[in-house]
């Protein structure tokens, strides 16, 4: 088990699980995040930490509805290229912390997987009932999974082989060509380095700096502005560390026109 602050997920609906959608990189031979995307690099899925929401602001209330309710699996799902949305893994959640952006009023929980699987990409369309029907209509990134689905799917996937190794290392391929162009690995945090579980040190502990009074993970305008160091920052979601100064939860959005 990882040491404090990671706490152990209770186990409470165990039998249900997630459907988190992600998106993608168009240049991945495997799908992993959007490591190029421009003013909008992705960390999450973080498959090479086994995390969620450790550094990103990324599908807060499904973070918040795991912890809560003890769901342990989350299935993932992407758009490969446009290409129509297809199953590419899952998590199995088995520890959980509080980021820096935790509130009363506004949650903020890094989970931390057990055990993590992906696969060759499988089309929802190519998937038996009743997880094709569940998988393909009435949520646009999160659903929550009935038991008999949450078994179908990881049956799936953990009947197929493991191709885990694989899209690691296409992060490291993704990363290294975002490098070569940018002098970043990703340029949104101003990132020189790839993920680690060192990260959690710096991203779960308490900041005694200045907090934005921020609830919103978009700004209208793609700006951001820190409270601590005065710095004005472009990216499309919020980020938990302001990238000129690195203080914890302090940047607020930038209104249009601003």
């Amino acid at each position: 088990m990882p040491e404090p602050p990671w706490k152990q997920l209770r186990s409470g609906d165990a039998r249900k699980g997630y459907a988190s959608v992600y998106l993608s990189d168009d240049l991945a031979r495997y799908p992993v995040r959007g490591i190029t995307k421009v003013g909008d690099n992705k960390s999450d899925p973080n498959i090479e930490t086994m995390t969620y929401g450790l550094c990103s602001t990324c599908e807060a209330t499904m973070r918040t509805s795991v912890v809560e309710r003890g769901i342990a699996d989350i299935f993932f799902i992407c758009n490969p290229r446009g290409e129509g949305r297809s199953l590419t893994g899952r998590y199995e959640i088995g520890w959980f912390a509080e980021g820096p952006l935790h509130r009363d009023n506004q949650k903020d929980y890094a989970l931390a997987a057990v055990s993590a699987r992906f696969i060759d990409p499988i089309p929802i369309e190519g998937i038996d009932q009743p997880a094709r029907s569940a998988l393909s209509t009435g949520f646009r990134q999160i659903k929550i999974l009935e038991p008999d689905v949450r078994n179908q799917l990881r049956s799936l996937v953990d009947d197929l082989p493991d191709r885990t190794d694989q899209y690691i290392q296409e992060v490291r391929r993704l990363e290294a060509f975002a490098s070569y162009h940018t002098k970043f690995h990703y340029p949104s945090w101003q990132r020189d380095e790839p993920w680690t579980l060192d990260d959690a040190e710096r991203y779960l502990r308490k900041t005694g700096k200045k907090i934005a009074d921020e609830t919103r993970n978009e700004s209208p305008s793609g700006r951001w502005r820190c409270v601590e160091c005065g710095a004005t920052i472009t990216n499309v979601a919020r980020l938990k560390a302001c990238p000129a100064c690195g203080e914890l939860a302090t940047l607020e959005a930038v209104s249009q026109g601003a």
